[in-house]
């Protein structure tokens, strides 16, 4: 240490140009520390923690967390370490890495033998395929996961390990419900069925494929009874295309129209192992009509042979050009074409709709714009022309709310007119239909003639599969005396008989209606009430019976049967009218036609009393919002008569019906 006389301490060198000089490392000589003293003579707080020891006591603290329904307290470092753990089995690679590391740190994978790192070792599962996932995940392929397991479990009894993996399917973390469980945690799941009954159930399988129906029958039945409580749909599916082959068709179909698997599913769907089931019988030499059937019915939902949901790759119609003129003109009736192009066609619905109502707001306020009177016009062919696309598409609550619309101004053009009676036909309402075709003749469409537009319209319901027995009438009408149509049209060939009698077993309406072109009044009705039934199976099978798809197709049911109930009733076939219309007020208890048809055949069978209470009964109520049923017994008079027959109680009615209504006191 320099001295103050400016010489060193050690060798008496002069350094007094070094001491003057103060800078880095050299600090003044007054506030240096002295040799052999500390700079903090008073020490270290007594009582002030470190870091580590800060660290120390917060881990070691007490915390509340929540395990199952049970509240506990532990140190804060274990509850850490509970948490990266509960997330790294879920999946989380942060957490399973963070966890790892505190391993490492704690040297807990220092200094171990081989032995007890491999005991220690973190065994993840080994990646599983596609179709290893799709067979532990999808509930459609229940058949070949339980053949499996009883596959490991015949082979562990016999003490020989079983080909493949068993780790990756065999082990019970590897099961379906395990999986469901851990993807639905608090979901009730039904169990499996027991070994006895899956080998019954796998049994009626090969019986299946070998042609014996009826053991396959059987073996279903009895695998189905032993599975009550599980959960057995594959099973019930064998049975389903047993009994195809057994004749009870409308059965399986009922079963098969069941399933309605989400579209956004990526597993196999019950569908799709449908149409692989069917392929099989083919390939066994086993075929039905119901097969192609549903095989249509899945293939135009878009499901295939393939596993994963149905695709439907939307080609490319419009270009980017397009796309840019809808994001900038949404209102513009180009948007509404270019959406009709590209398959929008709700949304060009919703445009022309929009442009209806604007333009006829604006000729409320100025009935001489006649660019508001132009595009309305031009919107209103437009959504003309959507609402004939959905009544051949068959959606025809769509289109009658389009129709209604667009008679909202009043009677509306002739070419409204045509497609409203086209609708009505379609619905059902065959007479009023009837009436609208009958009220316009000789009248112009365009440069066509009315009758000529008809028939026209006819022909391209019979090509989209919409023939309705009233089209031959109303041609039969218009091709006779002198306001005949020249409209050279070849007569359609009639059905061969092979055709006629498949039509007869089927269970749709359209074969039913084909056979009713034909006069084939007995076997149209089985149509129609196989039909009936199996909509109905499916209504019992659905919670609640809110299914809208399924009531709408029991109501077409119910009406094709009491229409031709009145037609056995014009051709004197009183009591089985009673019975078809009593098999459909069976299916539908509010169904006012189907009292009305009965009525009519108790009245001719002698039963007056019960028919004219039952006439009494429905007079007053209403089939739907357009039809009142006091107005459907008067035009089933009127058919009646003309058939030929008349009761003293068709007048009674009559009269009743035309008394006024009774005025209801208003307080």
């Amino acid at each position: 240490m320099a001295m103050g006389n400016g010489t060193d301490s050690h060798t008496g060198a002069n350094t007094t140009s070094v001491v003057a000089t103060v800078g880095y490392k050299r600090p003044p000589r007054g506030s240096r520390f002295n040799k052999g003293r500390s700079g903090n003579s008073k020490g270290r707080p007594k009582g002030r923690p470190n870091f580590a020891e800060i660290t120390r006591d917060l881990f070691n603290a007490k915390t509340k967390i929540r395990v199952g329904e049970q509240t506990l307290y532990m140190p804060t470092g274990e509850a850490i370490i509970r948490k990266l753990m509960v997330d790294a089995t879920r999946g989380n690679h942060r957490s399973l890495m963070a966890l790892l590391d505190i391993i490492e740190m704690t040297g807990r994978t220092n200094e171990v033998s081989d032995e007890e790192r491999e005991r220690r070792t973190l065994k993840l599962p080994k990646p599983k395929s596609r179709d290893e996932f799709d067979l532990i995940a999808s509930p459609a392929r229940a058949k070949e996961r339980q053949r499996l397991f009883l596959t490991y479990q015949d082979a562990e009894a016999k003490g020989s390990a079983p080909e493949g993996d068993p780790d990756r399917i065999g082990r019970h973390e590897g099961t379906y419900r395990s999986f469901v469980a851990q993807m639905n945690p608090g979901r009730a799941i039904m169990p499996e069925p027991s070994p006895e009954a899956i080998r019954i159930g796998l049994e009626a399988d090969q019986r299946l494929y070998a042609g014996d129906f009826a053991g396959a029958v059987r073996l279903a039945d009895d695998a189905t009874a032993k599975s009550l409580d599980c959960e057995a749909t594959w099973m019930r599916l064998i049975l389903a295309h047993a009994r195809m082959f057994s004749g009870q068709a409308p059965e399986s179909n009922a079963y098969y129209l069941s399933f309605q698997t989400p579209k956004n599913i990526s597993l196999t769907s019950w569908e799709t192992v449908i149409l692989q089931d069917f392929e099989k019988l083919r390939k066994a030499g086993h075929s039905h009509p119901l097969m192609s059937e549903i095989a249509k019915h899945f293939t135009d939902q878009g499901w295939t042979l393939k596993a994963g949901a149905p695709m439907r790759p939307k080609p490319l119609t419009i270009t980017i050009e397009d796309r840019a003129f809808i994001v900038l003109n949404p209102d513009d009736l180009k948007t509404g074409d270019l959406l009709e192009r590209d398959g929008e066609f709700d949304k060009a619905a919703s445009l022309y709709r929009r442009s209806i109502a604007k333009c006829r707001s604006r000729l409320a306020n100025n009935k001489s714009d006649a660019d508001a009177r132009q595009t309305l016009k031009t919107a209103a062919g437009r959504l003309m022309r959507l609402a004939w696309e959905l009544v051949l598409a068959g959606r025809l609550g769509q289109a009658s709310e389009f129709i209604e619309e667009l008679l909202v101004d009043g009677s509306g053009s002739l070419g409204l007119q045509a497609l409203r009676a086209h609708l009505l036909m379609s619905s059902g309402q065959g007479r009023e239909a009837r009436a609208i075709f009958l009220q316009h003749r000789g009248k112009t469409v365009g440069t066509d003639s009315w009758e000529t537009v008809i028939l026209k319209d006819f022909d391209t319901l019979r090509t989209a599969g919409r023939a309705h027995v009233l089209m031959d009438e109303i041609e039969q009408l218009f091709g006779s005396g002198s306001d005949a149509v020249s409209l050279q049209r070849p007569e359609p060939a009639p059905p061969a008989v092979s055709e006629l009698d498949e039509l007869a077993e089927a269970s749709d309406v359209a074969s039913g209606d084909k056979l009713f072109e034909q006069r084939r009044f007995s076997e149209a009705l089985a149509v129609y009430l196989r039909y009936l039934d199996q909509w109905n199976f499916i209504l019992s099978r659905t919670p609640n019976k809110i299914n809208t798809t399924a009531i709408a197709y029991r109501d077409r049911a119910v009406d094709r049967i009491c229409d031709l109930a009145v037609i056995m009733i014009q051709n004197r076939e009183y009591k089985a009218a009673c019975e078809a219309a009593g098999r459909a007020l069976a299916a539908k208890q509010q169904a006012p036609r189907a009292n009305i048809t009965i009525a009519h055949g108790l009245m001719l069978l002698g039963q007056v009393d019960e028919a004219r209470v039952l006439y009494e009964k429905c007079r007053r109520e209403r089939l739907d919002a357009e039809r009142k049923a006091a107005d459907v017994i008067l035009e089933d008079f009127a058919a009646i008569r003309e058939a030929g027959l008349t009761h003293p109680l068709m007048d009674e009615i009559e009269n009743l019906i035309a008394l006024p209504e009774p005025r209801r006191l208003v307080r």
